[in-house]
């Protein structure tokens, strides 16, 4: 957004310059709308971080599968094993998040979860 209000605003000096008023004032209104499209009508759901602490490290299979159940396309960004078990950390875009958090503190073997708003810029 900080892009388009930089470039909108660039571009609309260049047209004043020009002596265009009439386009200035047609390209700021179609960029308000387009902002305002953008603000309202979210394009997808918000990026969530899912931390699973586990006591069995052969439960990541049950877990993975219950999360790909919420968000078929996820992405493991952490996996830590120990003797006494594992950590996972799993990015996912979930509108259900609270039931997945439910259904995943019901696996026998994991001990905690935790789900955080991920606030990062989109990298695809």
């Amino acid at each position: 957004m900080d892009l388009l209000f930089l470039f909108w605003s660039i571009g609309t000096g260049i047209i004043c310059g020009a002596g265009l008023y009439e386009a200035a004032v047609a390209v700021a209104l179609v960029t308000t709308l387009g902002i305002l499209f953008f603000q309202i009508i979210p394009i997808s759901a918000s990026p969530y971080l899912v931390v699973i602490n586990a006591q069995d490290k052969t439960a990541e299979a049950e877990i993975l599968s219950i999360i790909k159940g919420y968000s078929p396309h996820y992405r493991i960004d952490s996996k830590n094993l120990r003797q006494s078990g594992m950590d996972l950390i799993v990015e996912i875009r979930s509108k259900n998040s609270s039931a997945l958090v439910d259904e995943l503190s019901a696996v026998e073997s994991v001990t905690s979860v935790s789900l955080l708003y991920h606030d990062a810029p989109v990298k695809n």
